[in-house]
């Protein structure tokens, strides 16, 4: 299992040094880094931290672009693009990085390059081995996802940011999940 796991890593390297330019750009782009620390301090003595895979910056439109790199057997289907609680990551990272740099939440982008492992058989067409997906990152879509946090944080920690003891009940989708089924 290690052996293909290292197969498929070395599959998407070579995929992605072929087509790196259809992803990233050199003309007008600056890498701002790898792995960049955002972190804020929230109520509650609680504080955000969050590393951002990679972050650009577009330096014609004067934009920035997070992208987080996700790896999926096969890709993303729609199920999975509409999973606000695989989307609601990027969103964080936008709003805290804006906040961070003290600039507008529209001077950020964001993206997900999901890395596929494996590729379908016997296809008509090529496959990349790469699929970028952005999911709504507008203002109304960054308040929904700071009320959820804020809700979250009012759940479940007091004033002095412990955590308080009660039985959480599983969101629908973990109703019936074996691996939670004791929460």
């Amino acid at each position: 299992q290690l052996q293909e796991f290292f197969q498929d890593g070395c599959n998407i390297l070579d995929f992605f040094k072929k087509h790196r330019g259809e992803h990233f750009s050199k003309k007008g782009y600056e890498l701002i880094g790898c792995e960049v620390p955002v972190e804020m301090d929230l109520q509650k003595n609680l504080k955000w931290v969050g590393y951002l895979d990679i972050v650009i910056k577009d330096t014609i439109r004067d934009v920035i672009k997070i992208y987080d790199i996700k790896t999926s057997t096969m890709g993303w289907n729609k199920y999975m693009k509409a999973d606000k609680n695989k989307t609601n990551q990027l969103l964080l990272y936008k709003h805290f990085m804006a906040k961070q740099l003290e600039i507008s939440e529209d001077k950020i982008d964001v993206e997900y390059l999901i890395l596929k492992r494996r590729l379908y058989e016997n296809m008509m067409y090529p496959q990349k081995r790469i699929q970028a997906f952005s999911p709504a990152s507008g203002k109304p879509s960054v308040n929904k996802v700071m009320n959820r946090l804020q809700e979250f944080i009012d759940e479940c920690y007091d004033d002095k940011g412990k955590i308080i003891a009660h039985n959480y009940e599983k969101c629908e989708k973990h109703k019936k999940c074996r691996s939670c089924k004791d929460l």
